[in-house]
């Protein structure tokens, strides 16, 4: 992994373990060394967001601090906590239990890219 700052914000490189079809989704730790995976599930310890599309093997640039693009499921408005949800999209969390992987710094549409401010790392919803 090589880590280097990009627009002031720092990025790593690792291997996409699966394909990455879609910009801008949840990313966490793969099982292969220096390898990521989409993060799909709100208890999974995020990373950070892609900022490149890879195949499965691939090359994929990932920012793990500062403020990104994402993916929204479900609609945000500004200020609220976000968790992954399926396919690295990051949704609207107050569940206690919840990883927290960013807060929203815009109010957008479900579908829509937004602009977070990345937590990292992850925290529970209730440590806030």
């Amino acid at each position: 992994m090589s880590v280097e700052a990009t627009h002031g914000y720092p990025e790593a490189s690792f291997e996409a373990e699966e394909a990455m079809a879609n910009l801008y989704r949840g990313i966490k730790l793969g099982t292969g060394a220096n390898q990521v995976l989409l993060n799909a599930a709100n208890s999974t310890m995020g990373i950070g967001v892609n900022q490149v599309t890879a195949s499965s093997g691939g090359p994929v640039t990932v920012q793990v601090a500062g403020f990104t693009l994402a993916y929204c499921s479900g609609g945000w408005t500004k200020g609220d906590k976000l968790t992954a949800g399926s396919a690295g999209v990051l949704a609207t969390t107050t569940t206690a239990a919840h990883l927290v992987c960013a807060i929203a710094m815009e109010t957008v549409s479900d579908t829509e890219y937004g602009e977070v401010y990345l937590v990292s790392p992850a925290l529970r919803y209730d440590s806030f």
